[in-house]
């Protein structure tokens, strides 16, 4: 059996290639259905549409959700100390799901971002870019708020004449909403659902996330300093601007 001497001289050996790097998990279903057949066949499906050198006519929509309360982080402490806390702006933060879309030429759409709730709060809508704000009792998406989000796309694509192909993932709001599906077919709008378990690899939106993600963390820095509830417009105020340069 190889030792820990043999991995030593292994890696010496092959220092310019091999490196250590931490994996990202990946279920057992991702794994299995990201294989050549299934992308092959969802590039078949694109080709069929025919308008793949039109960039300003593919669009992309996904969600992402933001919190209030920062992540905790690691800090300098006392050894033997039995409590070590961080002051954050609540314990929970309440989910917020934004929901945006973007074409291949960087046009994007007002985003819809859905707060929790039932009735329209004034103070969450204070200072925001032009955006569409709804209120759901979860704070996620469903099929009515799907199909109002599916008009707001069709006044505002780029595209004004011919059809334009909406890129999704399977989630049921977007897959099972009659309403919003023959809204859009009447519109010239059509609709290519992402294969199962394979939109960490072919979601185009999931590379923007990471400009996201990082106006995310500074925004909780932000939160870090105040050591109070923040109004919920003030954090919108920090994300969305970041959210319509990446568009770039």
């Amino acid at each position: 059996m190889a030792g820990l001497d043999w991995w030593r001289g292994f890696r010496g050996r092959h220092k310019d290639t091999l490196t250590i790097r931490k994996p990202q998990a990946l279920s057992i279903q991702r794994a299995i259905h990201l294989n050549k057949p299934i992308v092959d066949k969802y590039f078949q499906l694109m080709l069929k549409y025919a308008i793949l050198g039109n960039p300003e006519r593919i669009y992309n929509a996904d969600e992402t959700g933001l919190s209030l309360v920062p992540g905790v982080k690691n800090v300098v402490g006392c050894q033997g100390s039995r409590y070590c806390s961080q002051i954050t702006s609540g314990e929970r933060g309440q989910l917020q799901t934004v929901l945006m879309a973007v074409n291949a030429a960087g046009h994007y759409v007002p985003p819809m971002v859905i707060f929790k709730g039932k009735r329209p709060n004034a103070r969450l809508e204070r200072g925001m870019p032009p955006t569409i704000v709804k209120y759901s009792e979860t704070g996620y998406i469903n099929r009515d708020l799907f199909h109002e989000w599916m008009v707001n796309l069709v006044m505002h694509q780029q595209n004004v004449s011919g059809k334009t192909l909406l890129i999704l993932d399977g989630h049921w709001p977007h897959t099972r909403c009659g309403k919003a599906l023959a809204y859009a077919a009447e519109n010239n709008v059509e609709i290519v659902s992402l294969p199962p378990h394979t939109s960490h690899y072919l979601q185009p939106l999931d590379k923007i996330k990471s400009i996201l993600n990082r106006s995310k963390t500074t925004t909780w820095r932000l939160l870090e300093c105040t050591y109070e509830i923040v109004p919920e417009w003030v954090f919108q105020g920090w994300i969305f601007p970041s959210c319509s340069a990446s568009r770039t």
